[in-house]
């Protein structure tokens, strides 16, 4: 495997500049016909990028691996197995066949096991399988009749899989090292009118987990710093008068609840965690409230050890639009209140009562972090215009700006450099296509599509992932210290405006110079749409039938004009001309009192 994670390998170069070269970037496009892996990079031509590496007949669901080697596949031609594909010969590893098609798979989150749902039959029970990704193995078997938020997946592992846990009615069954005996489980968390769980996320593992000679020893002072206690957070729903609650139990001890936060208003709960399982931010919605038809939104937080928990937001301040932990710190954003909402960035490793920083008020409902916590993005995407503002958190300032429009999914890609925006169906059935935009704002690559429905960007190889961090700090320092100049070094041109007129591409008769002058908020012009295969013919027509119907209705149209027109000021002694049959203003009354005098 080569540097860049994807292509062969190469010989080492120790030239800081190559070691310093923006990766390229690879990225699965689902469109009507298939699966199609695309590569882009800077020095490659229009029409190899255009090019699909490898085509995959048939695919309706896909699903990188961590590492970036294997695809996880469901095809059209048979809709009840999934195959794990090694891209590597392309050869297909495992596959696992069900009685009905499949509806939905995933993967733990160190990739251990896969687990499959097929469609539910009454006939075929135990339609949930969970398989060994190592040999192949079905580990268990349950059957599951529904699927909505509350119950996928039905089993949910903490981020290092020391603990998974299973929602059943009342209890949340905790497995413990990946021993699964579903009659008897590890231990339980006994809660009535329990709705929904979510496991907290622990700190990764180093690749050696022996412990450090001092650490056996001990401290200096003899006192060993205890581990923090892994927790499960669930959401238990109000009932029969009683307030709907949050609550944190410890996943060593099931009958210990570490924290509870009650409220009165509350639906659904969606838990998110921070990147280490201190905390758990809770959002609470509200199917209708008086104030708005869409319902309410509230958002409590709370610290996993139970030592704080308060209300950052109670629902009379709007919707919440969204609310994203820093991938690396305790730090999250939230975006909330009404249009134009508020930005907001917290510190969650003290009280956070008040937020650390305001963006201030803008019309965008989108956020997003770069794996290294080093940018934040805001965007408007949805039923906004498509403004992208790109900000660095520690000088706190925009460094970037851009239009994305008509975007239904945008993240960074894993260098941080970059952030892939798609158009895809069925949000939107026209116009379907991915861009690619630079730190810098510029769109650097665009594909156009039919129709589009999924784009999966492929993660790096292990080995290249350890030096991204710091490979996007000095790529990110060389943009910040002189911008153009990183701009003529790594990209050759940079308007979205010339990637449209050259089919989605930079255009290559321009020079690296011409990016200076090029502003990466300038509008994308647009026409007026039109359906495929329009000739205008029935438009023309219509216009030319409305025509003849004004023409023909020219004289009606005088006389109406002249009886409901504003009188004129009347001159004694002049006399009105009124069209014929028409009768003066005040005509009728005058005859009528005639007739009374007489």
């Amino acid at each position: 495997m080569g540097d860049d994670g994807f292509g062969p390998a190469e010989a080492p170069q120790d030239d800081v500049k190559d070691k310093e070269k923006l990766l390229p970037i690879e990225f699965l496009a689902l469109t009507k016909d298939g699966a199609e892996l695309y590569r882009y990079e800077n020095d490659r031509s229009p029409e190899e990028i255009k090019k699909p590496l490898l085509t995959l007949e048939g695919v309706e669901q896909a699903a990188w691996t961590a590492d970036g080697q294997k695809l996880v596949l469901v095809r059209k031609d048979a809709p009840n197995r999934v195959d794990v594909v090694a891209l590597d010969g392309n050869k297909t590893v495992f596959s696992f066949t069900g009685a009905s098609s499949v509806v939905k798979f995933g993967l733990s989150p160190r990739e251990t096991f896969l687990f499959v749902c097929f469609r539910h039959e009454p006939a075929a029970h135990e339609n949930f399988c969970l398989y060994r990704l190592a040999d192949g193995e079905k580990v268990l078997s349950f059957t599951l009749k529904q699927i909505n938020t509350n119950t996928w997946p039905p089993l949910r592992w903490t981020s290092q899989e020391s603990y998974c846990c299973r929602m059943v009615t009342n209890e949340v069954h905790i497995f413990k090292d990946n021993v699964f005996n579903l009659n008897h489980p590890h231990d339980r968390i006994r809660c009535e009118n329990v709705v929904s769980f979510s496991p907290c996320n622990e700190k990764k593992k180093p690749a050696n987990s022996a412990p450090r000679a001092e650490e056996a020893a001990g401290t200096s002072s003899g006192k060993e710093k205890p581990a923090s206690a892994l927790t499960c957070a669930v959401f238990v729903a109000g009932r029969k008068g009683a307030p709907s609650a949050v609550k944190l139990f410890d996943l060593a001890n099931g009958s210990s609840c570490l924290c509870t936060k009650s409220f009165f208003q509350g639906n659904e709960v969606a838990f998110k965690w921070s990147c280490d399982g201190r905390a758990v931010l809770a959002l609470v919605h509200t199917d209708a409230s008086e104030k708005s038809y869409y319902g309410s939104d509230a958002l409590y937080f709370l610290k996993a050890d139970g030592s704080y928990d308060s209300q950052l937001m109670p629902a009379e301040e709007g919707p919440i639009h969204d609310v994203q932990w820093s991938p690396s710190t305790l730090e999250f954003a939230l975006c909330k209140g009404p249009m134009p909402p508020e930005i907001l960035l917290y510190d969650g490793s003290k009280k956070p009562s008040a937020p650390k920083l305001s963006f201030g008020r803008r019309m965008q409902n989108t956020l997003r972090w770069d794996p290294f916590a080093r940018l934040l993005f805001t965007a408007g995407f949805g039923n906004l215009a498509g403004d992208v503002d790109l900000w660095h958190k520690q000088q706190k300032k925009v460094i970037a700006k851009a239009q994305a429009p008509f975007t239904v999914t945008c993240d960074f890609t894993p260098d941080g450099l970059h952030y892939v925006a798609a158009t895809t169906s069925p949000r939107l059935r026209v116009d379907n296509r991915v861009t690619i935009y630079s730190i810098s704002g510029h769109a650097v690559c665009r594909l156009d599509f039919p129709v589009l429905y999924r784009v999966l960007v492929r993660p790096p190889s292990p080995s290249l992932a350890a030096t991204l961090n710091q490979r996007q700090s000095h790529l990110l320092q060389a943009f910040m210290a002189d911008s153009a100049l990183f701009l003529s070094q790594h990209f050759s041109s940079l308007s979205l405006e010339s990637a449209a007129r050259s089919g989605g591409f930079a255009d290559a008769t321009q020079g690296a110079g011409a990016t200076k002058s090029v502003s990466p908020t300038q509008p994308v012009s647009r026409g007026v749409y039109r359906p495929p295969g329009s000739t205008g013919a029935l438009a023309a027509r219509l216009r030319a039938e409305r025509q003849a119907t004004v023409n023909g209705g020219n004289a009606a149209s005088a006389v109406w004009r002249a009886a409901t027109a504003t009188p004129a000021k009347s001159i004694p002694g002049l006399a009105q001309n009124f069209p014929p049959g028409y009768s003066p203003p005040g005509a009728s009354a005058k005859a009528s009192s005639g007739k009374r005098r007489k």
